[in-house]
């Protein structure tokens, strides 16, 4: 780190450039409770 304050847009550009799949997005569903497969009771 340089320890001066730069603009980050340059970098992200590029970043996201060679890192398409960083623009993904996956939902992550979650329960509070433990599912348990089989009949219900």
């Amino acid at each position: 780190m340089s320890g001066k304050a730069e603009d980050g847009t340059a970098w992200a550009a590029d970043h996201l450039k060679g890192n398409p799949a960083h623009l993904g997005y996956g939902e992550v569903i979650t329960r509070p409770y433990r599912f348990v497969p089989g009949a219900w009771r």
